[in-house]
């Protein structure tokens, strides 16, 4: 007889976790897909039920926890357009990451491969509501402030910013979270432009197409914006800040703002920089329009 599918997932789960709970097994980046028994077929539901029951049940146990979240997330990798995603949801999978990342947050392993998880699924619209329903954007600012590495403030910069994409619902809890203002005051900070990139990245996904949210970043104040333009002269750092300022620049009332603010200058002095960039010159002359459309 075949064994059923959740018999065989919890079998291999087991298998993997023979060694008992030793504390110095370690998983790195490369190999946490490579852990994952390859005769598991993720995309049969039962599977995806089994692995998010063991994760509940097994909240506990280090090595159970390592190895479904490295299932779910090599799942996740080869997967992840298919609807096995909403099964998650379903089966409380999205709660359970998170509950994960809670129960964790020192183990760098663990949270590593729910990020890249999260990261991923959140392609799916209806992930997105439920990791913005069940607080995920609070419980990745809070590893973000707890842990403070930076490949992993930068997956959760990229987790958040996959939440908050064409959801307004959430643009809106990270505004309330606090998360808008503390991600627009580190850019002030003096980091690594893989790090800038994904926090300018984040605030352009929490204003896109929100007049609400653009308003509130120019309340905060665009300085840091613009003296993150004013020290990187990494191309894709401009692309990504000369988007959010065109973006702000949407609601009338912001521009007066902008331009006190000194948008104007440092917007000329982009597009002369990078003047053969289309990206850069399109959203700059879009900007400055507008700016120049202004009643003050």
């Amino acid at each position: 007889s075949v064994p059923s599918p959740s018999s065989h997932v919890l079998a291999a789960i087991d298998s993997l976790i023979e060694g008992g709970d030793d504390p110095n097994y370690e998983i790195t980046d490369d190999d946490t897909a490579s852990q994952a028994p390859l005769e598991i077929d993720m995309v049969n539901p039962e599977s995806m039920k089994t692995v998010v029951q063991t994760l509940w049940s097994k909240m506990d146990n280090y090595n159970v926890v390592l190895n479904c979240t490295a299932l779910l997330f090599r799942a996740s990798t080869e997967h992840p357009h298919t609807g096995i995603w909403t099964e998650l949801v379903g089966e409380g999978g999205v709660v359970a990451l998170l509950q994960v990342l809670k129960t964790y947050t020192f183990c760098r392993e663990v949270v590593g491969v729910v990020l890249r998880t999260i990261g991923n699924i959140a392609v799916d619209a209806s992930i997105r509501m439920e990791l913005g329903e069940a607080d995920g954007i609070d419980a990745l600012l809070e590893v973000m402030m707890k842990l403070q590495t930076e490949s992993l403030v930068e997956l959760c910069l990229w987790g958040i910013a996959a939440m908050v994409e064409e959801v307004p619902v959430n643009q809106k809890r990270f505004l309330q979270s606090n998360g808008m203002k503390m991600v627009l005051d580190d850019l002030s900070e003096n980091s690594p432009v893989s790090l800038q990139l994904r926090r300018a990245h984040l605030l352009s996904a929490s204003v896109y197409e929100n007049p609400e949210m653009q308003t509130a970043l120019v309340g905060f104040g665009v300085r840091p914006v613009l003296l993150c333009m004013q020290v990187y002269d990494d191309v894709a750092i401009h692309q990504q800040c000369v988007a959010l300022i065109a973006n702000t620049t949407e609601p009338p009332k912001n521009r007066p703002t902008l331009i006190s603010a000194g948008t104007v200058e440092t917007l000329l002095r982009t597009w002369w920089m990078f003047k053969d960039d289309d990206v850069i010159k399109m959203n700059c002359m879009q900007a400055l329009e507008a700016l120049m459309n202004c009643d003050a």
